[in-house]
């Protein structure tokens, strides 16, 4: 597929992406800085959020999962970003 086909269809611009890109940015960050480890917690957690969906967090109890999800709320709450 040609790159300038893509720029033709595609319905963000490079601003917007960029935005995103330091939004996303800025959130991780904010979860890193509080949550030590659990790095695939949080990037599910982001994925889940920016694609508007659902997660079920199962594990075994003490692995932060209620922390993790309170920590990513907090940070859209107060936006970090």
């Amino acid at each position: 597929m040609n790159p300038e086909d893509t720029k033709e269809k595609s319905s963000i611009s490079e601003e917007e992406l960029e935005k995103s890109k330091q939004m996303i940015g800025k959130l991780w960050s904010y979860y890193t800085d509080r949550i030590v480890g659990q790095k695939n917690l949080g990037m599910s957690l982001l994925i889940s959020m920016i694609a508007n969906g659902h997660i079920l967090l199962e594990s075994v109890p003490g692995l932060a999962k209620t922390t993790a999800a309170k920590i990513i709320t907090e940070a859209v709450d107060r936006q970090v970003f």
